[in-house]
């Protein structure tokens, strides 16, 4: 198909050059090739049917170009597709790889809902760790203050905290259970 327009173009192309180069050489209507009265057979002067036939050619010569420009740019997109298609293709999930991801999605959707369902539960839980932090601070400061505010700590030479402690939390919660046994 490509050597037909081709060959199509390159004729419409050596005709209208002819035709072209022709044109000085009619100056009536009598034809320069053959010596006949062109008034004989038409009605139109020979310049005149020239000059149209000319213009008829140049223009399909335009449309054939026009057309071979068109086919080529829609064959190279079809070429295109065909590539972009290929792809598309090896990339395209089995039947059972969908099944799987399709059977995870499901998975990770029930598993999203039980996560949503322990936000409650988490909320509270940051709550108590915040509080549970706030009372360990409180308890720390009040030991620490009735420690050092004693006067026998400070007369004994007593530092904060004492030693063989390292929660003040814990030591505060076994001096309480120690006075509680004691007023028992």
């Amino acid at each position: 198909m490509d050597r037909q327009i081709d060959d199509l173009t390159q004729d419409l192309d050596g005709l209208i050059r002819a035709l072209t180069d022709l044109v000085p050489y009619v100056g009536s209507d009598v034809c320069p090739v053959c010596g006949r009265d062109f008034g004989e057979v038409s009605e139109v002067g020979l310049i005149a049917h020239v000059s149209e036939n000319l213009s008829q050619y140049t223009q399909q010569l335009e449309r054939v170009r026009s057309l071979n420009l068109t086919r080529s740019a829609a064959s190279r997109a079809l070429e295109s597709m065909r590539r972009e298609i290929t792809d598309l293709e090896a990339r395209r999930l089995s039947d059972d790889d969908y099944g799987q991801l399709l059977e995870r999605s499901e998975k990770l959707a029930l598993h999203l809902e039980a996560l949503e369902a322990l936000g409650d539960q988490v909320a509270v839980g940051e709550r108590l760790l915040v509080e549970r932090r706030e009372a360990d601070a409180a308890v720390a400061a009040a030991e620490r203050d009735a420690w050092v505010g004693t006067s026998r700590g400070h007369r004994w030479g007593l530092s904060w905290p004492p030693a063989g402690t390292s929660d003040g939390h814990q030591r505060g919660l076994s001096r309480g259970h120690g006075q509680s046994e004691r007023q028992s």
